[in-house]
């Protein structure tokens, strides 16, 4: 096995990096599937449970939470102000503070049916064993 994973090149079947990528682009794909019929994508779902988890949070707070650099975040966030999901509740001249608006209120509310089809989904098609590996896994490569 050893020799298997010294021979690794990158994209190739034996590269963790590779491998972790493709198993990431399939989950999001079935999110993103079912959180279209809400009109947004799995990172915009994330980013409005953060934001609804807690109002008034700052870009720079949301970033931490989120594991963004802060110019990546606002770039996000700007399809979620512009369509009304979100605003800025702060005063001029004070750092950005950050709520959901009744309008993401109510696509947040929707999106949440949307995410439990995807968890379902994803529960249905790996079981409770692998369920149960696939989080002992990622708790021991978060460890690394």
């Amino acid at each position: 096995m050893t020799d298997q994973l010294d021979r690794c090149h990158c994209g190739g079947s034996n590269c963790f990096c590779a491998n972790i990528k493709r198993a990431e682009s399939k989950i999001t794909s079935i999110y993103n599937h079912h959180l279209e019929k809400a009109g947004i994508t799995r990172g915009q779902y994330a980013l409005l449970v953060h934001i609804d988890e807690n109002p008034c949070i700052s870009v720079s707070h949301l970033a931490e939470l989120v594991g963004l650099e802060r110019t990546t975040l606002v770039r996000n966030l700007k399809p979620l102000e512009q369509r009304g999901l979100i605003c800025d509740t702060a005063c001029k001249g004070r750092s950005r503070s950050l709520e959901l608006t009744s309008t993401g209120k109510e696509v947040l509310a929707r999106a949440r049916v949307y995410w439990q089809q995807a968890q379902d989904e994803m529960t249905e098609a790996l079981g409770p064993e692998m369920i149960e590996q696939f989080f002992r896994l990622v708790d021991h490569i978060l460890q690394l």
